[in-house]
């Protein structure tokens, strides 16, 4: 466990996937595809409440995926900073 001396080498993405109306989405698979080499795609899949965690991220700019069958895919391009917890939520809309 780092120490205040020791501050975290990788960074924490967290969040809710939720609908249109704000109901969780369960089971929704969050895709992290690195954008500098090595190009590495990390999976998250939402609980039963819709929610996601991903620690240990290593540090860099990604593209976030969100899938869930019945729902259009939403894509976002996110900072992963070294020591840091971001907070990510999505809404989906439901595929027409």
């Amino acid at each position: 466990m780092p120490t205040p001396s020791q501050p975290s080498a990788t960074a924490t993405i967290t969040g809710q996937v939720t609908d249109a109306q704000g109901q969780p989405i369960a089971w929704a698979t969050v895709m992290f595809t690195g954008d500098s080499p090595p190009h590495t795609d990390i999976a998250a899949v939402t609980d039963g409440q819709g929610h996601y965690r991903y620690p240990n991220l290593i540090p860099g700019i990604y593209t976030v995926l969100v899938n869930a069958e019945g729902y259009s895919a939403h894509t976002q391009q996110i900072c992963a900073i070294a020591g840091q917890v971001v907070q990510l939520p999505f809404r989906l809309s439901h595929a027409s």
